[in-house]
This record gives structure tokens, sequence and C-alpha cells, in this order.
């Protein structure tokens, strides 16, 4: 989905200011600069066994984020209700399922 230098411009935009949203979750993705890298849109799921430590907050789930063009705010915008939504957080905390979590994300 990416060229290599996205990912050390998602290292450098996390330098600038953490990914962290709360409530054990963090939303990494690359700098405004760093769009002329994306293929196309993707996100990564990671759900860790154990906490990470991330910016001296714990998280769990760890969404990152490659969007071209203005895709980015949309998928943020999108992605942070998933999240306040109760039902549909607890799903994202706890399922291993591919299939779930798109069905998630696409509804």
């Amino acid at each position: 989905a990416v060229k290599e230098p996205y990912l050390a411009a998602m290292w450098e935009r996390e330098n600038i200011i953490s990914s962290y949203m709360g409530e054990q979750v963090a939303l990494p993705h690359g700098t405004d600069a760093s769009r002329q890298y994306v293929n196309f849109t993707q996100l990564v799921f990671v759900l860790f066994e154990n906490e990470v430590s991330w910016d001296c907050e714990l998280v769990k789930l760890c969404i990152g984020i490659a969007a071209k063009g203005d895709e980015h705010g949309e998928l943020l915008g999108n992605l942070a209700e998933k999240l306040l939504d109760e039902v549909s957080y607890k799903t994202f905390m706890e399922s291993n399922s591919p299939e779930e979590l798109l069905e998630l994300i696409n509804s």
C-alpha cells in the first residue's frame, strides 16, 4: 500500500505528536507530505496480546492509516465514530476475525 519512505514519515509524525487516541487505541499515520508515498488507501490492524507502552500510555489496539489525498480526514473521522460506539469498540478490541473487522469498518 505504501512505498518505504512512508514508514519513516509515520515515525516522524509520531515524534511530532503522539497518535495515541485514548482508551488503549493509537491511530498512527504519516505526515501530509508523505501522502506521495501512498500507492492506495489502506488500514492495518494490530491487536497486541499484551498492552504496549505508547507515549507513556498503554495501547492494545493500533490501527495504522495510509491514505491518498483527502481520504485521511474522512478515515480518521469514521474510525473515531466507530471507536466511540461501545459495541464497535468492543468488537475492535476483542475480534480475531478479519471478516468481522472489515464488516464493521464498511458498515
